[in-house]
């Protein structure tokens, strides 16, 4: 009978340390996760009027202001303050977060100043380079930015997603491209 009743405690114990462990663990992953992700900041998914869903909608919104024409810029920072851009041209408002996602929402294409998705809406849609580029002015056309070739001097028309790309644009020099 001794050895039952201290067998049940033993066990007991076991069970009762390694759910209150569990709870402790399940605790600090929540509170991890709570001060990894802000809420706020993420971007609302939306479907496109033509019913697809594309992958920067799932992804905190954030200012990107590669590729804006320097006169415009203060237009492009206000739009996140406000949560609205207006679109240059065209005059329409579309949300903040829908600038370079690459989707064109305003019919002139001015919200997608750092991507080539707009390209085909204007005779000639230009991107601003970070450092200038002799030839072009300080721009290159829309339709090179994202094309893994480093066109502006210091790679700012390539995403830094890609170790290629990124290790090519360190190397390219500024000479009169």
């Amino acid at each position: 009978m001794v050895n039952k009743r201290l067998l049940l405690t033993r066990w007991t114990i076991r069970h009762a340390v390694i759910l209150v462990v569990s709870l402790i663990s399940c605790m600090f992953i929540y509170i991890l996760y709570s001060l990894s992700s802000s809420h706020d900041e993420l971007a609302i998914m939306r479907v496109r009027p033509d019913g697809y869903v594309h992958p920067f909608d799932l992804l905190p919104s954030s200012p990107d202001w590669r590729g804006v024409d320097p006169k415009f810029l203060t237009q492009y920072r206000t739009a996140y303050q406000r949560n609205s851009f207006t679109c240059l041209t065209s005059g329409e408002e579309v949300p903040a977060n829908h600038i370079n996602d690459e989707y064109c929402d305003c019919r002139d294409g001015t919200d997608e100043p750092s991507t080539s998705a707009c390209s085909f809406l204007v005779k000639q849609k230009w991107f601003y380079c970070t450092a200038v580029v002799k030839r072009y002015g300080g721009r290159i056309p829309a339709a090179w930015v994202d094309d893994g070739i480093c066109d502006c001097c210091d790679g700012s028309d390539e995403r830094g997603g890609d170790d290629a790309v990124r290790r090519k644009c360190r190397r390219t020099t500024c000479l009169d491209h």
